[in-house]
């Protein structure tokens, strides 16, 4: 009797394992694997039924159905809009009718969703300019809102969007686009870990808006500064704009994410915002914590994982660990070799061509290359670059006279932003001879007192 028990037990468990991974079991190959092992076996028919019966309802209950799911919303009185979707292998476009749109997504799959809502551009907003060979072309401002949203099949089906108009404002149609951009489609839907990921948009979208406000602030008192030749001040005040996201929102921003994750320890929500945390370094403890009493299935999901794995790289990469050499070719196209042994302290600094804040940064750290140079200091520049020529183009532009490196590849597949737990540039390192982190994420001003003292 007890190898029956165990030949039962194997086949549930193997049936279990296809519920867990395909999300329902095929019915026809239940009967089929239930004849197959319990045909031979001599106990009543009875007890056969009742075995069949009950793991064939253990089974319904674990079992996650296809579903399709339902995007709904209001778009008033506009002509020729259009709702686009994208996300989980699916790409959708269709046509607002009668101030409503709704999209049908077949067999969706749980997953974040990009949606954008786009109406036709304002006449008056096309601009002419001209291209590469002095002929005009006429541009337009597009007019669109977009917006990430989580959806699960099995959580809710349905999920409504509405989009938030201006008090007295019934049409978009002659809205420009510097208006209509900036208009917020909110969520609506019955889906835990939707819910929760509208809350944390709802956040960034507060922080967003502040960061927008005092940026124009500051420009306009930059602008006048600058007309009224006080240079002091206009220097300090490009400082602040500099500083004023990073050092001043981010962190608050941050901090009201981490007290949505510990109020929602059940959603994947959390684990996934810790895999792109990128405050993770400043609060190492508390991420580790929030990991350590994830719930349910958001303990066992991908995310988690993820998060799990930067805070193992992030231990690797912290002050006082021998930093790993980054991988990938010279500019040559050679396979890159590091010369930072010959230097007392060497930067490592991520950056890219198509980073605005990076390309800021460089005529600073070509100074400071310039000054201390002599006395040890190196620089090694790794790109997180894609395209070989943007690359090579912008060392030429910035005068960039310091090794460089880079693997060509993405912010998300690179190797080097992997290994160094790299998720926002500019970014870096600054190390001894050794190869041991003395700091990390310096601004330009940090750098320069940091030499000061070590370069004496």
């Amino acid at each position: 009797m007890f190898k029956y028990l165990f030949s039962f037990f194997d086949w549930l468990t193997g049936i279990c394992l296809q519920v867990i991974n395909q999300g329902c079991y095929d019915v026809k190959l239940y009967f089929q694997l239930f004849n197959r092992i319990w045909k031979p076996v001599s106990i009543y028919s009875n007890t056969k039924m009742n075995i069949f019966l009950f793991t064939g309802i253990v089974l319904l209950m674990g079992c996650k159905t296809k579903k399709d799911v339902t995007l709904v919303g209001n778009f008033p009185s506009s002509n020729n809009a259009v709702v686009m979707v994208k996300g989980k292998a699916v790409k959708l476009t269709e046509n607002v009718k009668n101030d409503k749109f709704n999209v049908t997504i077949k067999e969706a799959k749980a997953g974040f969703y990009d949606l954008t809502l786009e109406i036709p551009p304002l006449v008056k907003e096309e601009k002419d300019i001209r291209n590469r060979l002095g002929k005009t072309m006429k541009i337009s401002v597009a007019r669109m809102i977009s917006k990430t949203i989580y959806i699960d099949p099995q959580q809710d089906i349905s999920y409504n969007l509405k989009l938030e108009l201006p008090r007295g404002i019934n049409s978009v149609d002659s809205m420009p686009a510097k208006v209509f951009n900036k208009l917020n489609l909110s969520l609506d839907s019955r889906s835990y870990d939707s819910k929760v990921y509208e809350k944390i948009s709802i956040i960034q979208r507060k922080y967003y808006y502040i960061k927008n406000s005092k940026e124009s602030e500051l420009n306009l008192k930059r602008d006048q500064a600058l007309v009224d030749k006080k240079m002091e001040e206009y220097s300090a005040l490009s400082d602040s704009l500099v500083f004023l996201w990073k050092a001043n929102l981010v962190p608050q921003m941050t901090g009201e994410y981490r007290e949505t994750m510990r109020e929602n320890l059940g959603s994947i929500i959390t684990p996934y915002l810790i895999s792109k945390a990128v405050d993770l370094d400043q609060h190492f403890q508390e991420y580790s914590s929030i990991v350590n009493h994830l719930k349910g299935a958001a303990a066992t999901s991908e995310y988690a994982n993820s998060a799990r794995e930067r805070l193992k790289f992030l231990e690797s990469t912290s002050i006082g660990q021998k930093l790993p050499e980054p991988i990938g070719v010279d500019p040559n196209g050679k396979q890159f070799k590091s010369n930072q042994k010959r230097a007392r302290y060497t930067l490592i600094e991520f950056w890219a061509s198509w980073c605005a804040p990076c390309r800021q940064n460089n005529p600073e750290l070509l100074k400071i290359y310039t000054k201390y140079h002599n006395k040890g200091f190196n620089i090694i520049g790794v790109s997180i670059d894609e395209h070989k020529g943007a690359w090579l183009d912008a060392i030429r532009k910035d005068n960039l006279i310091w090794q460089h490196v880079s693997d060509l590849k993405s912010m998300t597949a690179s190797q080097n932003t992997s290994r160094f737990n790299i998720v926002e540039i500019p970014n870096n390192f600054l190390i001894n001879d050794k190869g041991i982190i003395l700091a990390k994420d310096l601004s330009t001003e940090n750098l320069k007192e940091k030499l000061t003292i070590l370069l004496k």
